[in-house]
């Protein structure tokens, strides 16, 4: 929601002599739907109009010279949902959303507009963000795939159906012949006991969102698809996309590691049928042997991925991930992508 206050101010003429008038001032945010914890911006926009055409254009509430301005804008606050103002910069402010849920459900933050002489008043804009609180979501941006700042947000497929009762209401929706159901009921349950064997369970591991920790190399693997984009620019989305995120990190226990500083911790996401993807993995050790033989190798920025949660009685792995990318595209040209999110996912062993 946003309220817009009328104002009746005359600018400068445009390139055919028309006088500017401007109509509205009002406050928008990058985007009005977001996680807890994320961090957006919001902006005074004005929209101004020619006298003789009427045509509007929207700028931001931004001028060359200050005192030309019919207002300061003095302050941006929270009114309601337990958010935090993190920064100002002339018309806009950074907003970090509250670690937690509000009763509300929402964000509402108000600019105070001053005004430079007596002749106007004080004016109040207000917008309002609503949150969402989503176990796995990630945000990914790559000028050179032409993917501009989407989100994914990741339901567990819960992994292969197990129990016989499972297998049978799907049966029942298939229209499945009941031998076929006692078939499936009985290899469901070697497959499941088989994995159990191992230390491992077969839903975790057929799950599209999964943890699975290899003892021999003592790294733990967190590995994630879907094909739903959620959002673009910040807007509501239908597209279809094929991605896979992987995310390693050495050991089984929660804290915080920084890519680049062990082949070990590295991160990625691929996009099947667009045949590239995005990945950060090096150390320092193969770089120095890069460098002494003068090779190139990968650029990326690097980033980090925090463990919150390891928790192998609960089988649950939670945290973050903050990171620059690195890939090529169908030509070969190196690109890059940044690659931020969270996520809760079962531990499969």
């Amino acid at each position: 929601m946003i309220i817009a206050q009328s104002i009746k101010e005359k600018f400068d003429r445009d390139e055919f002599g028309h006088e500017l008038v401007a109509t509205n001032l009002y406050m928008d945010a990058d985007k009005n739907l977001c996680e807890l914890k994320e961090i957006i911006n919001v902006h005074v926009r004005i929209i101004v109009a020619d006298d003789k055409t009427f045509v509007p254009q929207v700028y931001n509430y931004d001028f060359k010279d200050p005192f030309d301005a019919p207002w300061k804008i003095s302050e941006f606050k929270i009114i309601s949902g337990g958010a935090t103002v993190v920064l100002t910069d002339g018309n806009t402010a950074q907003i970090q959303m509250p670690a937690t849920m509000p009763k509300e459900k929402a964000v509402m933050v108000q600019a105070t507009l001053t005004p430079i002489t007596k002749e106007y008043q004080k004016v109040l804009l207000f917008t309002t963000i609503y949150l969402e609180d989503n176990k796995n979501v990630f945000y990914f941006n790559c000028a050179g795939l032409g993917i501009s700042h989407e989100k994914y947000v990741i339901k567990s497929n819960g992994g292969v159906l197990t129990k016989p009762n499972a297998a049978a209401a799907t049966a029942n929706k298939k229209k499945i012949a009941p031998k076929k159901v006692q078939e499936y009921s009985m290899k469901a349950a070697a497959a499941e006991i088989a994995a159990s064997e191992h230390g491992f369970d077969l839903a975790t591991l057929t799950s599209n969102a999964k943890a699975v920790y290899a003892k021999e190399e003592d790294v733990t693997s967190i590995i994630i698809n879907d094909d739903k984009v959620e959002m673009v620019n910040g807007k509501p989305s239908n597209t279809k996309r094929i991605y896979n995120i992987a995310i390693s990190f050495p050991g089984n226990a929660a804290g915080y590691f920084v890519l680049k500083s062990k082949k070990q911790i590295n991160a990625a996401i691929v996009f099947p049928t667009l045949n590239s993807g995005c990945v950060c993995r090096d150390d320092p050790e193969d770089k120095k042997v890069r460098d002494e033989a003068g090779e190139p190798g990968p650029t990326c920025l690097g980033g980090t991925i925090h463990i919150t949660k390891y928790d192998p009685k609960a089988k649950r792995v939670e945290g973050y991930i903050n990171a620059q990318l690195e890939g090529a595209d169908m030509q070969g040209k190196i690109i890059y992508g940044t690659l931020n999110g969270k996520f809760s996912v079962p531990l499969a062993n």
